[in-house]
């Protein structure tokens, strides 16, 4: 029971609870408050009124509603703590079963509300006289006298210190580096050390030359390229590093003595990892490029597999307008030239005075004109390569319908080098362009311009007109109603072209399908091509330096 400077009553009890009572009412604190737990030791009271409990779990401190607690793992040299008291230098005064420690109130604040922060202290024991350890014999374990010397009990009696006159050995010890092992075989100090590729662990053992008290010689060190900063300090005289990657090294270890002074010259130690095969630059770089050309040719086999395969669908494509092309030459072309035949014995047998001779020789017109598209559409289907006279002369039918004046202003214009088309891509180049010519000369009263361009990296078609453009919403998904724009996508789509329909900044719409030359071209392979032209052209140069060299 102890009675603190503001009046209060501290009770101890046995199962390690404390009651409080302050003249109205009492209080019982548990762990749920903040104490370390454990059995009660001892209660002290400061002459701030600060209350200071140590039980067999750690420290605590009343802070005015609950307890803040410290233990091992603040840093303090051991959880049982016998007692605690404070002194007016602003230290508190702890004793272990091993030995007393002292530090800092303010460290002690600190720690509570950093969990990194590791509590320093001063450690005193039989090294510094102190003949037996701390034991919790009587009512009163500690006192502190008017002087400020603290008194205490051991097991072998009474001792005592004077925290005003202690001395403190200001001579750093000096530390040395005494061994060095790689794998557990010892590496020669004297030469520079290089290790051997795949060197899995390394110990370096140093020591710090004290005369007062070896044992509370303390260290700290760091691996410069590895550690990102200095060791918490520890007694231990070695340090272990395992699975360190290849490079360059430097080992600093420092020391101080039982009084926290530090040595401010660390020993050095300089090596060298070697690095494994594998481990070199030169065999990363290998790596990233093997795993780029991987990557490339996964890429190329994933194109030929396309290619294969949309070339597979051509074929099956083709096979089938080589059907419809026979029947159409067998079936319909041949009832229809029937058809022309009959129309023109019935125009020539009724009089030029009949009503209905107009309307007969429409019907004949329109019969020759079916028997002209029938055969261009026939011609197309048998052809296993589309010119631009095909695609020409495709584009110039679907303007057919529209008035004259209307076709008047359409500009065609073709750049490049002409290049076979693949019939099956050439028919949905076709499509894609009669719909965009179509939709120009529906929409505009303008020039329309198509344009046409051969190019070894793929085949162009343009279509630019000069009308009011289109909106965002109907660019994006075409008018209510209508298919156009969503068919020309999806055929652009079947043939892995890219279709691009734009807006002009000063009116109009530009309409542009690009098809790569592996899709558009038969028989035509981009990379070959390329290279057959450079091997070509190298050797025309080569040749006519020759000649020159013997003119």
């Amino acid at each position: 029971m102890v009675a603190d400077s503001l009046g209060r009553v501290w009770l101890g009890l046995t199962t390690g609870e404390i009651v409080f009572y302050d003249g109205v009412g009492f209080r019982t604190f548990t762990e749920a408050d903040g104490l370390p737990g454990g059995l009660l030791h001892h209660i002290s009271a400061g002459s701030d009124g600060s209350v200071w409990i140590a039980s067999e779990q750690g420290l605590g401190l009343f802070t005015g509603n609950r307890f803040a607690s410290w233990s091992r793992k603040n840093g303090l040299p051991g959880n049982r703590a016998l007692w605690a008291v404070p002194t007016a230098a602003g230290r508190l005064w702890v004793g272990y079963n091993i030995g007393i420690a002292s530090m800092r109130i303010d460290d002690l604040l600190h720690a509570a509300s950093d969990s990194h922060f590791l509590v320093p202290y001063d450690f005193y024991d039989e090294g510094d006289g102190l003949k037996a350890n701390p034991e919790q014999r009587g009512s009163t374990p500690v006192a502190v006298a008017s002087d400020g010397r603290i008194w205490l009990t051991t097991s072998e009696g009474l001792a005592t210190i004077d925290p005003a006159h202690l001395r403190k050995n200001l001579l750093p010890p000096p530390v040395r580096i005494l061994q060095f092992r790689a794998d557990d075989a010892d590496v020669d100090l004297k030469n520079s050390i290089t290790l051997a590729p795949r060197t899995h662990r390394v110990e370096i053992n140093y020591s710090g030359l004290s005369l007062t008290d070896p044992r509370k010689v303390t260290f700290r060190y760091r691996l410069l390229g590895f550690d990102p900063e200095w060791s918490q300090a520890s007694t231990r005289r070695f340090s272990t590093y395992t699975n360190l990657p290849p490079g360059r090294y430097h080992f600093e270890v420092m020391a101080a003595n039982e009084d926290g002074i530090w040595n401010e010259t660390p020993d050095r130690l300089s090596f060298t990892l070697a690095p494994a095969v594998y481990q070199t630059k030169w065999f990363f770089a290998l790596c990233v490029l093997a795993l780029i050309l991987a990557g490339i040719l996964y890429f190329r086999l994933r194109v030929r597999s396309a290619a294969d395969r949309l070339r597979l669908g051509f074929e099956e494509r083709l096979d089938e307008r080589v059907r419809v092309a026979q029947d159409l030459h067998d079936n319909l072309l041949q009832e229809v030239m029937g058809i022309s035949l009959q129309l023109e014995i019935a125009d020539e047998l009724t009089p030029p005075e009949a009503a209905g001779k107009p309307i007969l020789r429409r019907a004949l017109q329109l019969s020759e004109s079916a028997l002209t598209h029938g055969r261009g559409a026939l011609t197309t289907l048998r052809a296993s390569a589309l010119t631009r006279q095909d695609i020409s002369q495709a584009l110039i039918l679907a303007a057919a319908p529209f008035s004259e004046e209307r076709r008047r202003a359409i500009q065609y214009s073709i750049h490049g080098k002409e290049l076979p088309v693949r019939a099956g891509v050439g028919e949905e180049i076709v499509q894609i362009g009669r719909e965009a010519l179509r939709n120009a000369l529906q929409h505009t009263q303008g020039t329309v311009q198509v344009s046409i361009h051969y190019a070894p990296g793929g085949f162009r078609l343009v279509v630019d007109d000069e009308g009011q453009g289109m909106s965002p919403t109907i660019m994006e998904s075409g008018a209510p109603g209508h298919f156009g724009l969503r068919g020309m996508r999806e055929r652009a789509a079947r043939i892995a072209s890219t279709l691009t329909i734009q807006s002009k900044m000063r009116g109009g719409t530009h309409v542009q399908l690009s098809v790569p030359a592996r899709m558009a071209y038969s028989g035509f392979d981009t990379v070959s091509g390329l290279w057959t032209k450079f091997m070509a052209r190298w050797t025309r140069r080569k040749r006519s330096a020759g000649e020159v060299s013997q003119g």
